[in-house]
């Protein structure tokens, strides 16, 4: 795991980072602004993939309030969803690298070899795995493996809404120990430059 964490932080410029960034949430736009609408227009619902929390019963109901047309306007926002579960794991993958290698704390170090840098490749698994039960459900399924597909889909869809949280939470508190180091630094440079001025 430390390998893959370092062949991470090996490509993780800030400009990398940046650029990860912005398509991700320039696919999030085109997502939330096109497809959603687009989507909820044909149905009367928003995608499930959208909806938090989500039951075995708030799917049933909706499957059952589908249209014909409900396939064809699933299939582009499955397609932009996937793209972006990918932007997103990379774009934060390549943000926390971005951290460890900039601040080389104890605590990073320790955070790196307990492999925390995979934690958005287990939320990508979720969501391409919820994607794929999704559209099997939209696309028509019956008897027990559409009970079965439901309850694959409710459990996946809880486990990547759980995993989110705890990437908003990491995120925040990788951003906040690297301002600490980084002021740490600057203040430990600081002293140093005054300690050298006065010939101490």
């Amino acid at each position: 795991m430390t390998a893959l964490t370092e062949y991470f932080k090996s490509r993780a410029s800030g400009r990398a980072v940046a650029g990860a960034v912005i398509f991700a949430l320039l696919v999030v736009l085109v997502q939330q602004t096109l497809l959603v609408p687009h989507f909820q227009a044909v149905t009367g619902f928003k995608p499930l993939d959208v909806q938090f929390p989500l039951s075995r019963y708030t799917i049933a109901i909706q499957l059952g309030a589908y249209g014909p047309d409900a396939g064809a306007a699933y299939l582009p926002f499955l397609l932009v969803d996937m793209i972006l579960a990918v932007a997103s794991a990379t774009a934060l993958v390549l943000l926390w690298a971005w951290l460890f290698r900039q601040q080389r704390t104890r605590l990073f170090s320790f955070l790196e070899r307990g492999a925390v840098i995979l934690v958005p490749a287990y939320t990508l698994g979720c969501d391409i795995a919820e994607n794929i039960a999704f559209a099997r459900l939209i696309g028509g399924l019956s008897g027990e493996s559409y009970v079965e597909t439901i309850e694959f889909a409710v459990t996946v869809h809880s486990v990547r809404g759980a995993l989110l949280d705890v990437q908003v939470i990491l995120t925040v508190l990788f951003v906040m120990l690297f301002g600490l180091a980084a002021g740490k630094q600057e203040r430990s440079g600081a002293l140093r430059g005054e300690t050298a001025i006065n010939g101490e």
